[in-house]
């Protein structure tokens, strides 16, 4: 992720990159968060690998 921490009200990015090897199939993506006062928070997605490409599913929330 880039980058790594971001200020309230910030953004973060990330990019994934299957390789052409990888097999076909689903993938949870869970990101797990910790904010400066200790409250944690997590977001899943589910990673599509296909044999054309790939898509997301789920929805990013806003802040935890």
């Amino acid at each position: 992720m880039s980058p790594t921490s971001v200020a309230q009200g910030g953004s973060s990015q990330v990019y994934i990159f299957p390789s052409h090897t990888t097999p076909a199939g689903t993938y949870p993506i869970v990101f797990k968060g910790t904010s400066a006062d200790g409250k944690t928070g997590s977001a899943t997605f589910t990673l599509t690998v296909t044999g054309f490409g790939f898509s997301t599913g789920g929805n990013a929330p806003r802040a935890w």
